[in-house]
């Protein structure tokens, strides 16, 4: 009688819709979500979704030239320098993807002419939402929002030859959020292609002082009797990223962004990273701007540094 009992119990047991949660810790935090609702054939993958995330911290010292460089205009500097990343990425495992990047940098400067400050911190969330239709093809939408949370200022003499601190950015002051609906092209081995057959750019001010401090009638954009500029456009982004040598890692992204009146307005970001040792790297990062509502001249930064990195 009792193994007749174990036996339905079993057999109830194997028609029970059974659901598994797991989490991996390996240098990053993963969640998966495993459901077995029916006896599926062997090779196929019973994961329904995943997420995971993953921090990284570095501190570098850094040494800047700058050639007619518009936003905090130096002669040249010497830079201890912070960066926080963090990642989260959401998936299907089948056609839907959500990934969002924060990154925060924040430092001190010490400027040739013997002047020190904080460095003005720079804070980005970039958040990207695709769709694949098939392998290599891309729907996507994606923003970014980019700000500073602290006061960024810049010294010039006055007539008696003191040296002023002048506002030049501030919270929300600017505030610079892109937005791009399009296709793209997915290839791991060469590059990340993003066409925006709909895009738009928003400039928000918050801080009204800096147009008495910068004695202007516009910063990015924006009237001084406004608090938004809004343009629409289209958009192009193209992302390379590459590892070579299992110690040199490659990445560029260039975003264009096109009004329909003006001039477009280019962002490079070109990093090579050189893995020295484990915590331990060297890199070399070239910025190219150019907005002309900033300034008609290309601007051009260059960074060299090295320092140590952890990765959680």
């Amino acid at each position: 009688m009792c193994g007749k009992i174990r036996g339905v119990w079993i057999l109830l047991s194997l028609l029970v819709t059974v659901t598994i949660y797991s989490q991996n810790l390996v240098l990053n935090d993963k969640m998966t979500l495993v459901s077995l609702k029916d006896f599926v054939a062997p090779g196929v993958s019973l994961i329904r979704f995943r997420f995971s995330q993953d921090l990284e911290y570095s501190l570098t010292c850094s040494n800047a030239l700058f050639f007619n460089w518009q936003q905090d205009n130096g002669p040249g500097q010497i830079s201890f320098l912070q960066r926080l990343n963090y990642r989260t990425k959401f998936s299907n495992e089948r056609n839907i993807q959500i990934t969002n990047v924060l990154a925060h940098d924040l430092g001190m400067q010490f400027f040739f002419d013997s002047i020190s400050r904080f460095y003005p911190d720079a804070s980005t969330l970039d958040t990207k939402v695709e769709v694949k239709p098939c392998r290599r093809f891309t729907i996507f939408f994606s923003s970014r929002l980019a700000t500073r949370i602290f006061n960024a200022y810049d010294y010039a003499p006055d007539d008696s030859g003191i040296y002023q601190k002048i506002l030049n950015s501030s919270f929300l002051t600017p505030l610079v959020c892109n937005f791009s609906a399009g296709i793209g092209w997915n290839n791991p081995r060469f590059a990340v292609i993003n066409i925006g057959l709909s895009g738009a750019k928003l400039t928000y001010v918050w801080n009204k002082d800096i147009y008495t401090q910068l004695k202007v009638d516009k910063f990015f954009g924006v009237p001084a009797n406004k608090d938004v500029y809004f343009e629409y456009g289209l958009t192009a982004q193209i992302v390379i990223d590459q590892n070579f040598l299992k110690r040199v890692h490659w990445n560029c992204d260039m975003l264009v962004f096109k009004n329909f009146e003006k001039p477009i307005d280019l962002t490079v970001k070109n990093l090579i990273e050189i893995k020295i040792n484990k915590f331990i790297r060297g890199s070399i990062q070239t910025k190219l701007l150019y907005e002309e509502e900033v300034s008609r001249r290309l601007q051009i930064e260059n960074l060299i540094s090295v320092g140590f990195c952890v990765k959680l």
